[in-house]
């Protein structure tokens, strides 16, 4: 097995062969920052000759058209199969749900057409949502898996006072309240320091943690100012491995984005270490937080709703504890650990994926298995390294993403 993804500014360890390929750039596009990787010239010779080498059984493709290293390592692979080459199945993961704008409009009715042109090389596809799935072409013989964006939420309860939650604070102490991504429109950084401004106003014994970077990160400075908002910390960019003591050094966790969101991995992270959070209403939002909606969730957008949200949480430290005992639960269901046994039907489905332009013998179960050790072993004679196993029968595969270990939090 092996990681697919753009350089990075700063190093990034995995257990995993990592192959770093193309410079990742950031840009502003959707009322937030997206990335692009371009590889050309030798990158992309370099990348066909690294795909046909390995002859992967099989490459899951997350963000698929995040441009462009995703959609560029899609058309090599697909290439090197019609000519052949190789025999490799492709299974991708669709993120996005676009907002509800024009602009977002357009983009549905785009990858409506995308999708139903990427469908003639993909042998199984996932979306992490039902609003991620909304707007892809539904095919009759591939139809879409809805299975939520997991993570390792290990590192995140080691951080939580001994692999518990973190006990209710005194009604003297203040709360400290947090918020984890990009300051940008979709994120809603904006909307959440007018509510600090309420509590404030109040008198309400708080402080704000801001971490995170972004498009807005000046004007969050200068409301700031203008407000005069006292006790607001602004950590800017992080590396991923902090965030678990991030979200430990808090009391309450506060992701306010109005739009544009297909699940909720900075609520699941903060719900692993304990602390409650409160949320907009979103789409994704709300499936992760659709049990404990009244005390968790506020309309998009609404200032005072928010502070409202965050004014009963405040003054209530028995809600805010056991808030974090239920989240800790909850977020077990989207631990990394929980999510093998769901993704490995997909990609059996994919491996008995026929290609027409392969020309196979007639699919069966066993055909399929022996074909999946054929590939694994001839990897192993031309890599020297075994491949783990990702299902019955052990096949060689490879995960495509732009990965966001920088301080890309809650895209």
């Amino acid at each position: 097995m092996a990681v697919i993804a753009p350089k990075m500014a700063t190093d990034i360890s995995l257990d995993l062969p990592l192959v770093l390929i193309g410079r990742r750039r950031s840009i502003r596009i959707n009322q937030g920052e997206s990335d692009i990787t371009l590889l050309q010239g030798d990158e992309r010779r370099e990348l066909e000759d690294y795909l046909e080498k390995e002859a992967f059984d099989l490459l899951h493709f997350h963000t698929i058209w995040e441009p462009f290293l995703p959609l560029q390592v899609f058309w090599a692979s697909l290439k090197l199969r019609r000519r052949k080459r190789i025999r490799t199945r492709h299974v991708a993961t669709f993120h996005e749900t676009p907002p509800n704008t024009l602009l977002g409009w357009f983009l549905r009715r785009f990858y409506k057409l995308l999708s139903w042109v990427l469908y003639h090389g993909l042998d199984g596809v996932i979306a992490v949502s039902d609003s991620a799935a909304a707007h892809l072409y539904q095919h009759p013989r591939m139809p879409v898996r809805n299975l939520s964006t997991c993570a390792d939420f290990q590192p995140f309860i080691d951080h939580s006072s001994k692999h518990a939650v973190v006990a209710a604070n005194t009604s003297d102490k203040q709360v400290r309240i947090l918020f984890v991504g990009r300051m940008d429109e979709r994120k809603g950084v904006l909307i959440l320091l007018r509510a600090y401004h309420l509590l404030v106003q109040e008198g309400l014994p708080v402080t704000l943690t801001l971490a995170g970077d972004g498009v807005q990160a000046d004007r969050a400075k200068a409301l700031i100012k203008a407000l005069d908002l006292p006790d607001v910390t602004l950590l800017g960019r992080f590396e991923e491995w902090e965030k678990p003591a991030i979200y430990a050094a808090s009391d309450l966790c506060c992701s306010p984005a109005p739009f544009g969101e297909s699940f909720g991995l900075i609520l699941t992270e903060a719900m692993a270490s304990g602390k409650p959070v409160v949320a907009a209403a979103n789409e994704g939002y709300r499936r992760v937080l659709a049990a404990k909606a009244d005390e968790t969730l506020c309309r998009p957008g609404d200032v005072k709703d928010l502070h409202n949200k965050l004014k009963r949480l405040v003054l209530n430290p028995e809600l805010r504890h056991s808030l974090g005992v239920w989240g800790r639960q909850e977020a077990q269901r989207y631990d990394c650990r929980n999510y093998l046994s769901k993704v490995i039907p997909v990609y059996r489905a994919a491996l008995r994926q026929q290609p027409d332009h392969l020309k196979p013998e007639p699919a069966t179960e066993r055909n399929c298995g022996q074909t999946a050790v054929a590939n694994s072993d001839r990897n192993d004679s031309k890599a020297g390294r075994g491949s783990p196993p990702t299902s019955s029968s052990e096949t060689s595969s490879a995960t495509v993403h732009d990965h966001k270990t920088r301080s890309r939090p809650g895209s």
